[in-house]
Formats: structure tokens, sequence, C-alpha cells
């Protein structure tokens, strides 16, 4: 969260009761939905900007926090105006104003401190409350959750049925339905004005079904700044745009797809510092439809490069996925690990394709077998062998890979301290090679008077955490 402006000083988003101004408590309506039960507990819990979701037992999805571009996926409260601020507006029209502008017929009906709001800066929540995901549009089956994710603007669920739903400014999805739906009877400059101007619309979750996957089971999703990655039960692994730039100041600019080659795929906009905007409806609509990213299981080279399905190469399955800010980074069932991106491999440049991290910098020699145990070893052979990675996290501009022995290895952007690295330290590993994979000693520290292994990785905006299991010296 932060302390960045007014609104998202105290947004809510920790979830405890929370305030609508820093200084001054509203009472709010009920704490949870009367549909709560008291054996509901969280299965798993996504972190986004300013607001927070969850994902229960029950396959229900609770959000708190600030509601200013509809990413609770329901009504929230309004707040306090700020008096430097201009008037905030919800759908529909209600707006407060710090002070009437006195121009009689041109005054709208301003909301009050405490009123139901579906969007506007002043709208957040501090208290959990269920989200009401629908029906399946076909089944008319209700929606349940089995994984949640969350961007600065919007949230992303996977249903139990392997279908996505969202909300929020996210347009994912949105031009890959019949001439029926919302989206495919706009052109996308109006769609994501829509999403932009109405938050009771942009707040509404929007079904898209694994049809839009190759008819592939979803079945988690992560959310970067911009972009939104897919990954399915059979290992596949697709990405689509979001149509919205990560910061405030940006909402108004115009759209610029797969901007940095933050999607994997063949089109890539930017070429060196130049950047265009004028792209015309079927570009845009390509990058927020969302489309399989080719992961070989050879290294990439030229031909993967061009994008075609060449018959001598095949496509490795994927067990692992995370997004950073423009970046995203793979792990395979072989145990190696892939990006595409800004920086994917550590740099400063991009990657339009999913290119091997390289992790043999620090390779790990595989434990002898037990002395009763006759068979020769790979570590009796002397035979060094590459850690074999596990599962991945992306942050602003780094990468953590994890590795089967609980290993953890750094790629990026270390400057903030995320990394456990002082700065003179990451210095002087990186001017040694600039991309070379950073053995993070510090995730392996000792966890009291045992030694820890990580077991999951999880990379904030700059800044990181593990889960780790003290198993002993």
């Amino acid at each position: 969260g932060g302390h960045g402006s007014p609104p998202v000083a105290d947004a809510g988003q920790l979830g405890r009761g929370g305030a609508t101004n820093v200084f001054e408590k509203v009472q709010t309506p009920e704490t949870l939905s009367a549909s709560a039960s008291a054996s509901t507990f969280a299965t798993q819990v996504a972190c986004g900007r300013y607001h927070t979701a969850a994902v229960t037992d029950l396959g229900d999805v609770l959000t708190f926090g600030l509601n200013d571009r509809g990413q609770l996926g329901r009504a929230g409260v309004f707040g306090d105006p700020d008096a430097k601020k201009a008037c905030g507006c919800d759908s529909g029209g209600n707006c407060a104003c710090a002070e009437s502008d006195g121009a009689g017929e041109n005054d709208v009906e301003a909301l009050k401190k405490g009123d139901t709001c579906r969007g506007g800066w002043a709208c957040r929540d501090g208290h959990a409350r269920f989200v009401d995901l629908g029906t399946h549009p076909v089944s008319d089956e209700p929606h349940y959750a089995s994984f949640v994710a969350a961007g600065r603007y919007s949230t992303v669920v996977v249903t139990a049925a392997g279908d996505v739903l969202t909300w929020g400014l996210n347009a994912c999805g949105a031009f890959s339905a019949s001439d029926d739906d919302d989206g495919a009877t706009l052109n996308v400059d109006a769609f994501l004005r829509r999403l932009t101007d109405d938050p009771a619309f942009a707040s509404t979750p929007r079904f898209l079904s694994k049809d839009a996957f190759g008819g592939s089971t979803v079945e988690i999703a992560a959310v970067g700044y911009v972009h939104v990655v897919f990954l399915t039960t059979d290992g596949r692994v697709f990405t689509c745009d979001t149509g919205f730039d990560g910061y405030a100041g940006g909402l108004g600019k115009p759209y610029a797809p797969n901007e940095d080659a933050r999607l994997g795929r063949a089109f890539m906009l930017t070429d060196g510092e130049t950047k265009s905007v004028d792209v015309d409806e079927a570009t845009k609509r390509w990058a927020l439809t969302p489309g399989e990213v080719a992961v070989f299981d050879a290294a990439a080279d030229d031909d993967a490069s061009s994008g075609s399905d060449s018959n001598e190469k095949t496509k490795t399955s994927v067990v692992a996925v995370d997004a950073g800010r423009c970046h995203a980074v793979l792990a395979d069932e072989k145990g190696r690990a892939f990006a595409f991106g800004c920086g994917a491999l550590g740099g400063s440049g991009r990657e339009g394709f999913p290119r091997p991290l390289d992790l043999s910098k620090d390779v790990v020699v595989v434990s002898a077998a037990p002395e009763e145990d006759e068979t020769e070893t790979e570590a009796e052979t002397g035979t060094e062998r590459a850690p074999f990675a596990v599962d991945v996290a992306a942050g602003e501009y780094f990468t953590l890979v994890t590795t089967k022995d609980g290993s953890v290895f750094a790629f990026g952007d270390g400057n903030s301290g995320q990394f456990g690295i002082d700065k003179a330290s990451l210095k002087t590993a990186r001017d040694e090679n600039p991309n070379a994979a950073l053995d993070v000693e510090w995730f392996r520290s000792r966890v009291g008077n045992d030694v820890g292994r990580v077991l999951v990785p999880v990379a904030g905006y700059q800044h990181a955490a593990a889960i780790v299991e003290a198993y002993g010296e």
C-alpha cells in the first residue's frame, strides 16, 4: 500500500475495519456478508497495489481495500473528500466535492461520507466482503473460485471449472467473444474508456471461457502492471494485455499493445527507444486476446524466435509462472527457468520470446546415495548438474528462481535490498557478470539454529520474502 495520497493512505487493504480517512473511522455495514459461515477460512490470498482478495474453502471471493477503479468487484464505502482535490465521482455521475462550485444547474448530487460507491478516488472498504461471482452463461451454475490474482487496478479469478473472471481495469479477453458481447461491439479505445468512465461496469465480473485458452483448463494467473499470464493444467502458458498503464498518471494515455515485449509472443511494438501508439484495431485486439506463448523444449534459437511452430521443436510443459512489471518468468517440468519481456535475462534489453535463464554459474553437485546403495551416482563420478528450478517469482524489475535443493537464484535489479545483498557486494557481483544468476545466501541463512531451505519465493514491488523450511544441519 503505502502513503502516496489521502485516498490510499488508509485504503483498508489490511481488512481490519479500516477507516475512510487516516483520522476518522466511519461505521460501515455488516463486517461480512450474511452468507458467511463460521467454518469459512481462506485458502489463498493475493495482494494488489492497494487492495486484497482472498479465496475461501467454499469457493467464495472476499475483497477489501481501495475501490477507485472497481477492483473490489463490488460496492465500497465513500470516504472524506480531500480539500486539495477536485470532485471525485463514482459511476452514474454521483460526485463528492470539497466545496460546491456554485455552478447551480451544473451541480450534481454529492455522495456523503459512508455512502455506497462503485468507484471514485475516495471509494474503498476496510472490511472483507463477498463478491457476487455470478453464474456460468451456459450452464447457469454458480461460479466457485479456486485461485485469485490481484494487480494495481484489477482482480483475476480462476474458477473451479477452469474458466476466468476479471473485474476492474482489465480488458483481457474482452475481444475474444462473440459480436453480441460488450467488448466485441465496441472498438478497443471505446471499451477502455467505458472501463475508466463507468466503475459500475468495471467492477462487474466479466466471464472468460476456457475456450479462449484453446480449451485447456486454467489453473493459475499472475497479473503484472499491464499484462496477465495464465498457466493451464496441461502446462500451457497464455498472455494478454490489460489495456491500461500501471500508473495512475498513465490511465489517459493511448494504449500501446505489447510494449516492452511483455507478452512473449510474435508482435512487439517498441523498437529501441522509438515508441509508436498509432496501432490498428486488429493489433490491439490481438494483444488483448489471450494467446499461447511457445515455450520450447530445446534452448530458444532463431527458429523459435520466428514464432513458428517448427516440427523439429517440441513444446515443454510449464509448471510455474509469475508476472513482473513488464516481464514474466516460467519454470518447466524439466527444471529449467525461462523469461521474456523487459530485462528478462537480468539486463536492460527486451526478450520477445521465452529465453532460458542460465543457472549454471552456480552448479549443484548431486548428493551421493546411501553407503548401502552400490548404484553409481553423478556425485561419485564427479559429474555436476545445473540447479533444478521448481518455482519462480517476479518483482518489478527482478526475478527469483527456487531450485529443488531449496536454493534461490536472483536476476535483475536488487538495488532496493530485495536480494538481501548490500549494494557494494551487489555491484561487485554485477561488475563481474551483469546477467549472472546470484545465489542468494540470505534465503538459505539459519532459521534459529537450523539451516533454511526455501519452499516458496514471493516477490513484491521492490522487496522479497520466502517461506522457509528449517531442516537442521
